[in-house]
């Protein structure tokens, strides 16, 4: 352009020929610029295809180009891979090699939907690929339509989904073989996605209840008949807090309007850290309940029944064994002694069973009320110093006057067990050791002995209910096995516990920690 105004600048007396002259030379000059204009777009095309080649041989997709025809024009380093083939061995074949024949007409049909359209967006398929070997895996194909030098080409991408279907199969199988109940719900409370078993025990069909509000449907009343709000249920508070949410004591309600208990959990659901819902496992606990409240009568019934007669059969031993009946023969008397031992051992395990289903059942009461540490440690070692005494075991007392709050009698029971313990496991004229540690915060009971030790793995397991270091343990020592298992019980009740610490051949210290309370 520039040259052609050059031209028409030029002054109008030059002849014909000069104009030729200088014409001529315009046109030299523009095929010269626009021989450079070629080489710089060549030099930028193939500096493009030179980048977009590292970028398809990075991906982790395969990527393969094919024509019109559904011919393979090129396969990327991760296709290779994919399917078997190098790109030299696949170019020129059928799209027939490297996919599945029975989805053949999907993909021919996704090219000629992209061959048709006119939005330029990507449709994605999903088909089984075929590999060099003959064997097929599950693939997600995305295509899309370009212009290339030789003609209309169409770009396909390829990503290898065997390993998701097969786990989202598993899922899927999981969540409608579980035993328990699973629900989905968004936001709102909508159920989403409800499992068989959970359909089963609302007596509902799945499809009925997917779209409804299950705390409206399932969990609208209390057990005493009474309105439950959905904002006091644990769900909805589950996902306003984001914290999982978990109860024993709930009630549902089946369709016909028939309740049963259920033990359940609700988790939130976060997406890109907002909470979208939650996730209600739940399950009937029906039968569990009617077995509590059976076992609670029986305790009910053995309190009653039982430790009744056992304490007067106890009773009547003891007189006859103290001579209210006169002098009795020695044979006869080791009988009665037998016999009375016996019973009194009996009572213990009863009243000790009965101590333990109290305290889990949360049937055992505690009387809080102010007392003195000292006096129950003095307490606890006036209850075992016949033991003491008989095995020949000194108590030593460290226990200065300690305000608290506790259940007096329970802390003496505890310690009763602790101190007993320590003096049935002390050898004769050896030293048990009782003590009193405060702080500010807790007050800790200390029984130490100077015995064989409790090897490293049985300091837990002797908390456990009949469980003692040796198993002969019962037979020589005697004992229910059930003094510490009870002791560590009343501690936690409290609020606190109990500790050992133990060495081999040189004895244990026990601690029950009780925290302090503050005066009503």
């Amino acid at each position: 352009v520039g040259t052609l105004c050059i031209i028409d600048r030029v002054p109008r007396q030059l002849d014909e020929r000069e104009r030729a002259l200088l014409a001529d030379l315009a046109h030299l000059v523009e095929q010269e610029l626009g021989s450079v204009e070629l080489a710089r777009a060549t030099a930028a095309l193939a500096e493009s295809e030179a980048r977009v080649a590292g970028i398809l041989s990075s991906v982790a997709e395969g990527v393969a180009t094919f024509a019109l025809d559904s011919t393979v024009l090129s396969f990327n380093p991760a296709a290779e891979v994919m399917f078997g083939w190098s790109e030299a061995e696949i170019v020129g074949r059928p799209i027939t090699d490297i996919v599945h024949p029975d989805d053949v007409p999907v993909v021919l049909d996704l090219l000629a939907e992209r061959a048709a359209s006119e939005t330029g967006e990507e449709v994605h398929v999903t088909v089984r690929g075929l590999r060099r070997d003959a064997t097929h895996f599950e693939m997600e194909v995305s295509a899309s339509e370009l212009l290339g030098s030789d003609g209309q080409v169409f770009i396909a991408v390829a990503r290898d989904v065997s390993d998701i279907s097969a786990l989202r199969r598993r899922t899927d199988l999981i969540l409608q073989s579980a035993g328990d109940g699973i629900v989905l719900l968004d936001l709102d409370g909508l159920v989403t996605f409800v499992n068989p078993a959970a359909a089963e025990m609302l007596r509902v069909e799945p499809h009925a209840i997917v779209g409804a509000h299950l705390h409206d449907a399932a969990h609208h009343m209390r057990p005493d008949g009474t309105p439950y709000p959905w904002e006091e249920c644990p769900t909805y508070r589950s996902m306003r807090d984001n914290e999982i949410a978990r109860s024993d004591t709930e009630t549902y309600y089946r369709a016909d309007g028939t309740p049963f208990g259920i033990e359940y959990t609700s988790a939130p659901t976060v997406d890109d850290g907002r909470v979208t819902g939650a996730v209600v496992v739940f399950s009937d606990i029906s039968s569990r309940r009617e077995v509590e409240r059976l076992k609670d009568q029986f305790v009910s019934i053995v309190s009653h029944e039982l430790r009744t007669p056992l304490t007067s059969i106890q009773g009547s031993l003891g007189l006859v064994a103290g001579g209210v009946l006169g002098e009795i023969p020695p044979e006869p008397k080791e009988m009665i002694d037998v016999a009375l031992a016996n019973t009194t051992r009996l009572a213990r395990l009863v009243n000790d069973i009965l101590d333990l289903e109290r305290i889990a059942t949360g049937h055992l009461d505690l009387v809080i009320e102010a007392c003195d540490g000292a006096d129950l440690v003095h307490a606890a070692v006036g209850s075992t110093a016949g033991a003491a005494d008989a095995a020949g075991v000194r108590i030593e007392l460290d226990a200065p006057s300690t305000p608290m709050l506790a259940d007096a009698d329970r802390i003496i029971q505890a310690l009763t067990n602790l101190i007993g313990n320590a003096v049935k496991f002390s050898a004769a004229g050896s030293t048990v050791e009782v003590r009193i540690e405060a702080t500010a915060d807790a007050v800790t009971f200390c029984v130490c002995d100077h015995g064989r030790g409790i090897p490293p793995d049985k300091l837990e397991s002797i908390f456990e209910r009949f469980q003692q270091v040796d198993i002969g343990d019962r037979r020589e020592k005697g004992g229910t096995g059930l003094g510490l298992p009870i002791t560590r019980s009343i501690a936690r009740q409290h609020g606190g516990d109990v500790s050992v610490e133990s060495e081999l051949g040189r004895g244990s210290t026990l601690q029950l920690t009780i925290p302090r309370r503050e005066a009503p």
